[in-house]
């Protein structure tokens, strides 16, 4: 298994097609919140399969939210 960054867009896709989010996250909410640098989108991997993911972004100085993230 590895760990890689990626682009929100590909983990919201990702979310999207987790049954268990009964309420996903839109795609103009993902982009709010990841409007900046500050965010990090992460997916592991097992060779070319996404196993799960994680999104979060920079709240405040001294603060990393994490957000969502799903397997």
């Amino acid at each position: 298994m590895q760990i890689v960054e990626t682009s929100f867009s590909e983990v919201w896709k990702f979310i999207q097609s987790i049954p268990e989010f009964h309420n996903p996250p839109t795609k103009e909410e993902t982009e709010k919140r990841c409007s900046n640098d500050s965010c990090l989108a992460l997916f592991a991997k097992n060779d070319e399969s996404i196993l799960g993911c994680k999104l979060g972004y920079q709240k405040g100085e001294n603060v990393f939210y994490s957000w969502i993230g799903g397997v």
